[in-house]
């Protein structure tokens, strides 16, 4: 059974004051109200796994289609068409809007 509460002035004063048998054994786990690291880790992993169930499944190369590999190969340097020549120097200038260096 999970019970809830606060600490107040160093005792830990449980919600709605349940009745625990005297002598029971019991484990406290501190929560903060802020979200932490490892709950966005967790929210951005189950989004993954949704969003990766909604994807086709790539063709590949047992039906004919084109291999991972193939589709990676066409696609390489495509990433950095249209973009100024020193895009990768002046990066924080182009993201940020920081005077170029």
């Amino acid at each position: 059974m999970v019970y809830h509460g606060k600490v107040t002035n160093g005792i830990i004063v449980l919600d709605g004051q349940p009745e625990l048998p005297e002598g029971a054994s019991v484990s406290v786990e501190v929560t903060t109200d802020e979200p932490t690291l490892e709950d966005d880790a967790g929210k951005l992993a189950k989004e993954l796994l949704d969003l990766a169930g909604t994807c086709e499944t790539p063709p590949s190369d047992e039906d004919g289609g084109e291999s991972l590999a193939e589709g990676l190969l066409r696609l390489a340097g495509s990433a950095g068409a249209g973009l100024p020549a020193d895009y990768s120097a002046q990066l924080d200038h182009y993201l940020y809007g920081v005077p170029k260096r």
